[in-house]
């Protein structure tokens, strides 16, 4: 199968929320690029969220990422699995995501 992602992806199960709506939703951020990010909700959102709505997530446990919610787009769900695109990266987060990609790769 052919990667169709234009950004490369880092592995790293760090906490998260996802607000969607007025509700908010503890989770785990599976995966993350300069463009989106994966993330695992600990309950089922089938019925609640749909791909093409708007929400933001909080990452926790990136400090340098963790200060403002993110906005995005759902483009993909099954059962409690959110891929998102954020809708908006400023340059410095831009930045802070690169290098943690450089970081990471530098540890494998």
């Amino acid at each position: 199968m052919i990667e169709k992602r234009r950004h490369k992806r880092i592995d790293c199960a760090t906490k998260c929320f996802l607000y969607h709506d007025g509700a908010k939703f503890r989770g785990m951020v599976e995966n993350l690029s300069i463009s989106g990010a994966l993330v695992r909700i600990h309950r089922n959102l089938s019925g609640i969220i749909n791909p093409g709505d708007t929400c933001s997530l909080l990452i926790c446990h990136i400090p340098s990422l963790s200060y403002s919610r993110h906005a995005s787009q759902v483009k993909y769900l099954h059962s409690t699995v959110v891929g998102i695109q954020f809708l908006f990266l400023e340059d410095e987060r831009q930045t802070q995501i690169e290098s943690l990609n450089r970081t990471t790769d530098q540890m494998n």
